[in-house]
């Protein structure tokens, strides 16, 4: 009873103190609702979907397709062909050996995982016989291009489709600005129908003979100096063309459009990101918050007023801990309530989340604990404290997500609390993390709070009261 309303008198204190409940409570929802908005994407004006673009085939034509949506107003498209290439020719020259050769199943791989990190909404496959394909265009064998498609974006689809035929038709366009292309393709076409035995009316032969010479005579006189398949679009060009075209109802591309899926669960929206990070950023101001009250209860005589009266340091020290623990309980009872019924997160692992929380209220209380000890006054508490805590959530990740950081940063992020905090509850809330493999982010969550427990209520009982 008597720890209990020791602890019960520092949530009363808390509570009588508006501006530091703001901070303990409100100003961590605050935060986490704010970096969803930010890691959600732009203003609603922004329709520039991310796209990966991979091109196996290094024809004319496949890479005239890629240069067309490179330079497409409606995408942001990246090249992972000649990304891929110049992170092993970085890789190589760091290790100083040769770069290895890039394959196949490395760019679809490469750009799979580009979609699966979220830097893209969908990956833009171009096989091996797209160009040989756009040759025999109206021969039954038009280009295929496969489309992966992340599944949290699937509302995007429809218009990504739509826009990649828009740029098939482009293409097609451009072809017949070409004599010498245009006349390829009619040949293809011819050679077809009669390889397959398909007898062909003479007004159509006569339209196929009248048009070959046409281009023909086109190309003698050097009218055909339009861009040819291998030529890019320029950025914002419009399928005019095509559209008044009287093959409406054709289509120059066949697309086929597939998942991208991960054996991990992704998250289900921008703030089940945000929202461990929030968490920890209320945590760490609960911990700091009590462990500041300590050294000021020593600083200003009240630990010796409380010593006076039938209670040991033990008593003292775990009504503060108990009451750190229940108001770091609130904090994220509220943050996890927000993000489920506020903002739609699903959490995937209930008993990983449970774990993640009572593994994370030790952590915290024992660091309240060894901020009291190393903390000679209640001023020094707010700037010694605060600084090496900030240091520490900014290199686990609270302020910049883990997976943006570079590789020598993520590895030296293993010293933080705050990284296993924020893997511990993505753990339950998104990652899908099973109670088993929680074992090793709990486990040294739950060893750095009894360890800085007892450490600091080892230095803080050797500290005179005043």
């Amino acid at each position: 009873m008597i720890i209990w309303a020791m602890a019960l008198k520092d949530l009363r204190l808390l509570f009588r103190d508006r501006t530091g409940a703001f901070f303990t409570f409100a100003f961590p929802m605050v935060f986490s609702v704010f970096f969803g908005m930010v890691f959600s994407g732009g203003s609603a004006d922004d329709r520039r979907i991310p796209v990966a673009v991979v091109d196996l085939d290094q024809s004319p034509g496949s890479r005239a397709f890629v240069s067309d949506l490179l330079a497409a107003e409606e995408f942001s498209a990246t090249d992972v062909n000649s990304e891929l290439a110049a992170k092993r020719a970085a890789d190589a020259a760091a290790s100083g050996t040769s770069a290895a050769p890039i394959t196949t199943e490395d760019l679809v791989k490469a750009g799979d995982q580009r979609v699966l990190a979220k830097r893209a909404a969908a990956v833009v496959v171009i096989p091996k016989d797209f160009g040989e394909r756009q040759k025999a265009l109206f021969s039954g064998k038009s280009p295929e291009i496969d489309v992966g498609v992340d599944p949290s974006r699937s509302a995007e689809t429809g218009m990504l489709l739509g826009v990649l035929q828009k740029y098939a038709f482009m293409g097609m366009a451009r072809s017949f600005q070409n004599p010498a292309l245009g006349r390829t393709l009619l040949r293809n076409s011819r050679t077809a129908a009669t390889l397959s035995g398909t007898k062909v009316p003479p007004k159509v032969e006569k339209l196929f003979t009248d048009l070959e010479s046409v281009l023909a005579d086109a190309e003698k006189s050097g009218l055909g100096s339009a861009p040819d398949a291998a030529t890019p679009a320029k950025p914002g060009d419009k399928p005019a063309a095509a559209a008044a075209s009287p093959l409406a109802g054709f289509s120059p591309m066949t697309i086929t459009s597939r998942q991208v899926k991960s054996n991990r669960a992704g998250p289900t929206n921008a703030f089940a990101v945000s929202f461990p990070q929030g968490i920890v950023w209320g945590v760490m101001g609960a911990a700091l918050g009590f462990g500041s009250s300590l050294v000021g209860e020593r600083q200003h005589g009240t630990l010796a007023r409380l010593r006076c009266a039938p209670l040991s340091i033990t008593q003292v020290l775990l009504g503060k801990a108990l009451g750190c623990a229940i108001t770091t309980f609130i904090v994220i009872a509220l943050l996890l309530g927000l993000a489920r019924f506020g903002f739609g997160v699903q959490f995937t692992e209930p008993v990983s989340l449970v774990m993640a929380i009572i593994s994370v209220i030790v952590c915290f209380v024992g660091i309240m604990m060894l901020v009291a000890a190393i903390s000679p006054s209640e001023r020094a508490s707010g700037g010694l404290a605060w600084g090496i805590m900030m240091m520490f959530s900014f290199l686990g990740g609270a302020a910049v997500p883990l997976f943006v950081m570079p590789g020598w940063m993520q590895r030296l992020s293993d010293i933080s609390p705050m990284k296993w905090t924020i893997l511990a509850f993505e753990g339950g809330i998104w990652r899908g993390t099973a109670p088993a493999e929680m074992l090793l982010p709990c486990g040294i969550l739950l060893a750095i709070g009894i360890a800085a427990f007892f450490g600091g209520a080892a230095g803080f009982t050797r500290k005179p009261a005043a």
